[in-house]
């Protein structure tokens, strides 16, 4: 079954969105900006203030490429890009013609940028926006019920397909991108994108969290004596139970073979060994091993950097593997 809208995607598609917005985006605006301008000079009738509206648009479409405040300002304030690329698509039509100006067919293009997201609220937003463009720009001219019935279904029916197209896209490749084929758990590649953003982004840097490592120990001999074929079950029933024993804000992650490793949001040093012992005792009630390593590292109190935080983690996981059969090291 096809999902309208898609859904929700990962940090790297998030973050491959982002620099569309900061940089192919504003390579875009001056390409249509200039296209504009050279066609205006090549056939349009003498309008000074369309050409100066048209100089003004590639003069902001320059800025854009050019100052990189304005690039990262816009990446984070997205619809404020949006507002100021529909209101000069509007003062160039409220010069131009009104509803009749070729310029108006510009107000799909922020829709279809917009309605890439997999969030059909947005595609909403921007549709409505449009509307309400087009209502004030026909009021302010010469206002054509049957003209704005027809631009804006040319302009809904164009953000609908892109958004059903390419958000089905999106939803498929986020899935690869984030789970792990066997255990459907998340993968080491989102494990370091969401541990970037927990800790460079500036909502989330200042609230401390705990990552864990897991190894389980003598896997490799129980997968040679069970068959790849067992060893493959066990650890989907492994990924289950640690799905159970965590709570549902905890993300946990299979980082290869038989590691994974949890991010505990929210966690210090006492509520981080609580876990662990109930994910120690999880684990060995199945049966299937008498021994779990387990290793910690917390943010920011012992590391704070990404790779500084999984390698600490890691390495006290490997320590632990080394010192004893059983038991977790925080130290």
């Amino acid at each position: 079954m096809i999902k309208l809208f898609g859904g929700m995607t990962s940090p790297v598609l998030n973050r491959k969105r982002s620099d569309f917005i900061q940089h192919t985006l504003p390579s875009l605006r001056m390409a249509v900006a200039s296209i504009a301008l050279l066609e205006y000079l090549w056939l349009g009738p003498s309008n000074r203030q369309v050409l100066i509206m048209l100089l003004i648009a590639v003069f902001y479409a320059t800025l854009c490429i050019c100052v990189r405040t304005i690039k990262v300002f816009f990446g984070k304030y997205q619809y404020v890009m949006l507002l100021v690329d529909q209101l000069m698509i509007f003062l160039l039509c409220y010069f131009a013609g009104g509803m009749q100006s070729p310029f108006v067919y510009g107000f799909i293009i922020p829709v279809l940028i917009f309605t890439t997201s997999p969030d059909y609220k947005q595609m909403i937003t921007v549709l409505v926006l449009s509307l309400a463009w087009l209502l004030l720009l026909g009021l302010l001219t010469i206002f054509e019920l049957d003209l704005l019935v027809w631009l804006f279904t040319i302009i809904a029916l164009s953000g609908i397909i892109v958004n059903v197209t390419v958000s089905n896209d999106l939803s498929i490749l986020s899935r690869y991108a984030v789970r792990d084929g066997l255990t459907g758990l998340f993968t080491q590649r989102y494990l370091y994108e969401h541990l970037d953003i927990l800790i460079n982004d500036p909502k989330t840097n200042s609230r401390p969290f705990g990552l864990l490592m897991l190894d389980l120990d003598d896997f490799k001999s129980l997968n040679d004596e069970l068959g790849h074929v067992e060893g493959d079950r066990i650890l989907k029933e492994i990924a289950d139970t640690l799905k159970r024993t965590v709570r549902d804000t905890d993300v946990v992650v299979r980082y290869g073979g038989d590691e994974f490793a949890i991010i505990l949001p929210g966690v210090e040093y006492q509520l981080c060994q609580v876990i662990v012992d109930r994910l120690r005792t999880a684990i060995i009630d199945m049966d299937y091993f008498s021994n779990v390593s387990i290793g910690s590292a917390l943010y920011p109190d012992e590391a704070t950097e990404v790779d500084e935080l999984v390698n600490l983690a890691d390495t006290r996981m490997y320590q632990k593997k080394r010192q004893t059969k059983q038991g977790y090291s925080l130290f």
